[in-house]
């Protein structure tokens, strides 16, 4: 072999064993992904999708593993006492860590000091829905009932809820009186819009966009700086008039405090390559659901920035911790 060519092999060699040790898992160890949720469920399913990946992928063993209850805070409270190792992550939500904290006494841990974000998952927006027999075609129409005087209700998935906290910032910016209704759930939320017993309610795009297909509810404004590829046609709720209504609700992975940030990086760089490929953005699709590929700085920066954007609405909105 000439002299050329075997540098060129050492050097082929030695990039491919830097990469190895780069997504290399340690002897034994299996990466432990916590859902806080029941099995089925959007989160359930967009972690299974990118496990698998990570070991088809890069040869991880990887397990799912659903710890529910307590709206999720046993599976992070389970992760936060984990060894910080990158072997243990725990799946969350915006309700999760940048609401429940400022409305649940019992929650003692701080998302800042006790966690390590990881990397995002999933990002769906919320659409302004009206049930379809409405005759509802803007929010401007919509808004103009409260000024006018009419009872208008609208309904969440429960107090506290991303749902009832956008609610209330939409009530407040449009200088109406708008009715809040709690249900027990997305499920029974769903049934009263559709049923008329409310005018509105901000729904998860998984679900928005289904019966918006359906012809069983109208969507008047998507949360987000930009519109919604599930819906082009609808427009952002800054198109229609109302400031400061973007929140999102994401999906992402995060470890307990003190993890190396070689193994924050590595695990970073391998869901970040799962996520952009089209068969992941297929399934997701599915869902309803679009990649979200924040890395570690810019996900703890979203979580610093919601946890003030919440208190603030949660502050106005009068709630009370329980």
């Amino acid at each position: 072999m000439h002299s050329y060519r075997k540098r060129a092999f050492l050097i082929g060699s030695l990039a491919a064993a830097a990469c190895h040790r780069a997504f290399a898992q340690p002897a034994g160890a299996a990466l432990m992904l916590t859902v806080p949720f029941p099995a089925g469920g959007a989160g359930d399913i967009s972690v299974r999708i990118v496990s698998q990946r990570l070991q088809e992928r890069f040869g991880l063993t990887s397990v799912v593993e659903n710890r529910p209850g307590a709206n999720g805070m046993i599976g992070v409270q389970h992760i936060i006492r984990s060894k910080p190792d990158g072997n243990s992550l725990v799946m969350a939500t915006p309700g999760m860590l940048s609401i429940a904290p400022f409305l649940n006494k019992a929650i003692t841990f701080d998302v800042q000091r006790d966690l390590t974000p990881i990397s995002g998952l999933t990002v769906q927006p919320l659409f302004l829905a009206v049930s379809a027999s409405a005759g509802l075609r803007s929010v401007r129409e919509l808004l103009a009932l409260g000024k006018r005087g009419a009872k208008v209700s609208y309904g969440s998935s429960g107090i506290g809820a991303m749902s009832h906290l956008l609610g209330s910032m939409l009530s407040k910016a449009g200088g109406g009186t708008f009715v809040h209704v709690p249900y027990k759930g997305g499920a029974p939320l769903l049934t009263g819009l559709i049923g008329g017993d409310i005018q509105f309610a901000f729904l998860a795009a998984s679900d928005a966009v289904r019966y918006d297909k359906e012809g069983r509810v109208a969507l008047l404004g998507v949360t987000g700086k930009e519109r919604s590829p599930l819906a082009p046609q609808v427009p952002t709720m800054w198109e229609a008039g109302i400031d400061g209504i973007e929140h999102q609700l994401w999906l992402g992975l995060l470890g307990p405090a003190g993890i190396p940030k070689e193994t924050v990086a590595r695990l970073q760089r391998q869901i970040h390559e799962i996520l952009a490929e089209p068969q992941t953005r297929e399934k997701f699709a599915q869902q309803s659901m679009l990649p979200w590929p924040v890395g570690s700085d810019a996900f703890a920066a979203t979580l610093r920035s919601e946890a003030d954007s919440y208190r603030r609405i949660i502050e106005e909105s009068g709630l009370k911790a329980e």
